[in-house]
């Protein structure tokens, strides 16, 4: 990802601060970032202090604080009760801002001899979940532990000790670094929906150039061919550059919008190839085929020529829908971008009015 000069200097100072909420698990987390000649790589790394017998397994991972994403994880091993996960290096950057590190401990992941070493505590021994005695016992020693895993419980149904876990925060940058972050992730998203937008408006005026009945002499299928092959050439450029940021960044919290807007460029390109076959390809081989037969009457055409013609009539509805089916794909991408519920400005009236907009603009029907 493009650092901003002042991103670039808060990653350095990346913070270290951890709330601790395991119980058997106390973690702390850093980042690091290095430079070997014109490359940069990233690193987190996590270290603690885990009551555990000497090859108990941990998965560590990291996350950033808000959004569905799926974690950056590895497996670490307890010694001498502490363990240290590398995780790492990345090339892709980080955004500035908070992440969760967490560390987490399951009874069935663990060898048959770390499980047998388990079984001699008592947190293994017994259960809260059916052992009232155990429970008092365990409400007296440690109320807030006991507490959480009650809920974990009743969560769960299954003894809570055969899942447990550490966490810790990890802030990378500052606030404002973060803000200037989102912001341009949000204009580089907004700028390639309006050229997308506005690609669309070319193709259409360049169709309906080539469909009018009155078109001047440069409106020919070579000119036409000539003309897509520089459009698709572009729309290849549009989605390696979107592609292409998006995958400079480990984690991303406008995803879904750069998703969307990639598949309303897959469409752009599938609906020049499905204008320029209706204009110069088979379909329009087969409408002017068709017209012909109509042109001789019905009471003239025998079997053969009515069984043609009703065949092609089924054929060039299809293409009809396959052409309504790429312009709403189209439409609906670019409104969900901009107004879905992981869009730039998440607006659900708006977007379905945004449909309705481009619908009449570009007299698409479906």
């Amino acid at each position: 990802m493009r650092i901003f000069a002042s991103l670039a200097i808060a990653l350095l100072a990346a913070s270290t601060a951890c709330a601790h909420v395991g119980y058997k698990i106390k973690m702390t987390a850093s980042y690091k970032e290095t430079k070997k000649g014109d490359a940069s790589f990233r690193n987190v790394f996590v270290s603690g202090h885990a009551h555990y017998p000497n090859g108990t397994s941990l998965l560590v991972m990291i996350r950033p604080d808000k959004g569905p994403y799926l974690p950056m994880n590895i497996r670490v091993t307890v010694e001498k009760e502490e363990f240290a996960a590398e995780m790492g290096p990345w090339r892709e950057g980080f955004p500035a801002g908070k992440y969760v590190c967490e560390a987490w401990f399951e009874f069935d992941r663990q060898t048959e001899g770390v499980k047998s070493l388990l079984r001699e505590e008592e947190e293994f021994q017994k259960c809260l979940k059916d052992d009232p005695e155990y429970q008092e016992k365990y409400k007296k020693e440690n109320p807030e532990r006991y507490e959480k895993l009650m809920r974990q419980i009743a969560g769960s149904g299954r003894c809570a000790s055969s899942k447990q876990f550490g966490t810790c925060e990890l802030t990378i940058g500052t606030a404002d670094d973060a803000a200037q972050s989102g912001e341009a992730e949000k204009a580089f998203l907004g700028d390639r929906a309006d050229l997308v937008k506005d690609m669309l408006t070319e193709l259409v005026k360049n169709y309906l150039k080539h469909s009018d009945p009155n078109k001047g002499a440069d409106a020919t299928a070579e000119s036409y061919a000539a003309w897509a092959a520089e459009f698709q050439a572009q729309i290849g450029l549009v989605d390696a550059e979107i592609s292409g940021r998006l995958r400079e960044m480990v984690f991303n919290a406008r995803k879904g919008a750069y998703d969307t807007l990639v598949n309303s460029i897959m469409a752009l390109g599938d609906l020049e190839r499905i204008m320029q076959a209706g204009l110069y390809g088979e379909p329009a081989k087969k409408l002017a085929e068709l017209k012909a037969i109509n042109d001789k009457g019905d009471s003239t055409l025998d079997k053969d020529q009515k069984r043609r013609r009703d065949a092609l009539k089924r054929e060039l509805a299809g293409a009809v829908e396959d052409r309504s089916a790429c312009e709403r794909r189209l439409v609906e991408s670019l409104a969900e971008t901009r107004f879905g519920n992981k869009g730039l400005e998440p607006a659900p009236a708006r977007k379905k009015k945004y449909v309705e907009e481009l619908q009449a603009e570009y007299g698409f029907q479906w």
